[in-house]
């Protein structure tokens, strides 16, 4: 998986990061994933991360996911941070991302999964 990340500061004084990952999200990317996003909000508490799967493919089945957070360290997810993940069109995509998405905020984050950029930034905005 290819992931790109830029940071910027905001006017009204919050951190955003805008993440653009292409390639398969299976087990190993979702690890590289969550090292990325871990990377850039520790030293950026609070702050709102959109991540662009636009050009990605979901490999990941639930049972992946929980096996992966079950097996994970306590504060390896940034709980403070809002992350937004846009999907591609696909609905089968969208609702693998969902999936994802629904385990993690089961697990206590701020993360939800939406189908355009408009949608994610509102989300992120409130």
């Amino acid at each position: 998986m290819q992931i790109q990340a830029k940071v910027f500061n905001h006017p009204d004084g919050g951190n955003h990061v805008i993440m653009i990952a292409r390639g398969v999200l299976d087990t190993p990317g979702l690890i590289q994933m969550i090292g990325e996003v871990a990377a850039v909000s520790i030293v950026r508490p609070n702050c709102k991360i959109l991540i662009d799967l636009v050009d990605s493919e979901c490999t990941l089945s639930p049972k992946e996911i929980h096996n992966l957070l079950a097996g994970s360290k306590p504060g390896f997810w940034p709980v403070q941070s809002k992350v937004a993940f846009v999907s591609p069109l696909k609905d089968e995509e969208y609702v693998r991302l969902t999936d994802l998405s629904i385990v993690l905020a089961s697990s206590g984050f701020r993360v939800a999964v939406f189908q355009g950029a408009k949608a994610a930034v509102d989300w992120l905005a409130t």
